[in-house]
């Protein structure tokens, strides 16, 4: 471990077997709808906010922009 230059050394081959990209989709589904712990569950806000941000983009006329800024 010491004099070791890789920053995985304290944790020998854990990282090789187990932190794998596969693991990613399943995450970030746990991330988001997770019962105890997910960002969805306690704040819902952020679909309104993802939505939202659709309807700006999609619309035009709703937009912030210095022509209609007064």
């Amino acid at each position: 471990m010491y004099g070791e230059f890789d920053p995985e050394a304290p944790y020998g081959t854990y990282t090789r077997m187990f932190v794998l990209a596969k693991n990613i989709p399943r995450g970030a589904l746990g991330l988001l709808f997770d019962q105890k712990f997910g960002l969805l569950v306690y704040s819902p806000v952020y679909v309104l906010a993802v939505l939202g941000a659709w309807w700006l983009m999609r619309d035009r006329q709703d937009r912030l922009t210095p022509a209609n800024c007064s």
